[in-house]
């Protein structure tokens, strides 16, 4: 796992976070083909489908094909989806209309960049949308951050919060090495338990159980062995987790070696991740106000319409 995972964790949640204030009405039956018109000016469907794409190739990026099955809250993991493409169109168009008034533009080189970028992502997925419409998405969302860039330059990040923040931030970088036995009966991983108590090699362990599921080795970070230790509080080097369920069987997990990353690297890392944070909080502040002050439509049919199908390009 990256050690900037927490920092695309908070953008991430910063993103659902804008969906919760979601102040415009959704009309059903306007007369318009536009999906979404916000001051009047109408956004096309193609345009939304830009940033649904990109939102569904997310989610599975996450989650896998399966993520399509699951329930978030009552709700599917489409509609979440679309959601959440709808908000982060919303905060690109909100902020661009600041733009002009930041002094805020693209270079000529800049743009040549995004008609770039552009190109390269109709080819990827196949023409779903035009050109045209990905090279002013492309474009819209490098002014988007630049825009945001230059208006949350002129804020400054109060710190009072961080030693509290630094704390927990630390365990992503705790990376443990342990080995797993898979057992089929929750007996014979107290079994294999007790042998490792009464001072049993955790390695012949391994082999007098082996199985094409048992894992000799693997390393990772405090904060995704959380996935799947219940009790990470007391990881200690040379001790065996109790039996724990998973879908291979119950697992039994000898703990290593712990290694904590260089003191000055954490922190560091970590007061980036913070003032993302805290600056996330600033914008999120800045959109909601921007959003009270616009008119926002939905075009409920041609919404409740869209379909994966219409953004499953392979």
């Amino acid at each position: 796992m990256s050690k900037f995972k927490l920092i695309f964790i908070t953008l991430v949640s910063f993103i659902l976070c804008f969906a919760a204030f979601t102040g415009c009405n959704a009309n059903t039956g306007l007369k318009s083909d536009y999906l979404i018109t916000i001051d009047g000016k109408g956004i096309s469907k193609d345009e939304y489908l830009v940033y649904l794409n990109e939102a569904v190739k997310n989610f599975e990026e996450i989650g896998g094909s399966d993520i399509w099955e699951t329930d978030f809250d009552g709700k599917s993991a489409f509609d979440t989806a679309k959601e959440s493409a709808l908000s982060s169109l919303k905060m690109v168009k909100l902020t661009i209309m600041k733009a002009e008034k930041n002094g805020v533009s693209l270079s000529d080189e800049e743009i040549a960049a995004s008609e770039k970028e552009a190109q390269s992502y109709f080819e990827q997925y196949n023409g779903f949308v035009s050109l045209d419409v990905i090279e002013q998405v492309m474009q819209e969302k490098a002014l988007y951050n630049k825009t945001r860039e230059k208006i949350l330059s002129e804020y400054s990040v109060g710190m009072s919060g961080f030693d509290e923040f630094f704390k927990e931030f630390k365990e992503e970088f705790t990376e443990v090495t342990y080995s797993v036995i898979y057992t089929q009966s929750i007996e014979t991983a107290q079994e294999v338990i007790n042998k490792a108590s009464q001072g049993v090699d955790f390695n012949t362990l391994l082999d007098e159980y082996k199985s094409d599921n048992n894992i000799y080795s693997l390393t990772d970070e405090l904060s995704n062995i959380s996935d799947i230790l219940p009790d990470t509080e007391n990881i200690k080097r040379g001790t065996t987790s109790a039996p724990v369920e998973t879908d291979k069987g119950y697992a039994v997990y000898y703990i290593e070696d712990i290694e904590l990353a260089d003191e000055a690297d954490i922190r560091q890392n970590a007061e980036k991740a913070y003032e993302e944070i805290e600056k996330n909080k600033v914008f999120e502040n800045l959109l909601s106000t921007w959003e009270k002050e616009t008119k926002i439509e939905i075009n409920g049919d041609v919404f409740n319409s869209i379909t994966k199908d219409n953004i499953d390009t392979e």
